[in-house]
């Protein structure tokens, strides 16, 4: 079950980026996790094939992990 928090959008300046990858503006913070997870597995498995979405990936999951430690 989603918390508030996951159904926050979070915005470019908030992680401290330049711009969200497509498809990411104004969706959920579960939503961008979910689908950093997958960028950061899928650049692992090809050896870090320098995915443009990859330095987006590191920042919304470093954001939750914040998140979430603040929440503890």
């Amino acid at each position: 079950m989603d918390r508030p928090v996951d159904k926050q959008t979070v915005s470019a300046e908030q992680l401290g980026i330049r711009d969200l990858p497509k498809g990411w503006r104004g969706a959920p913070l579960s939503q961008m996790v979910a689908s950093a997870r997958e960028i950061v597995r899928q650049s692992q498995a090809t050896g870090g094939s320098g995915d443009p979405r990859l330095e987006a990936a590191l920042k919304v999951l470093e954001f939750k992990e914040k998140l979430d430690t603040k929440k503890k």
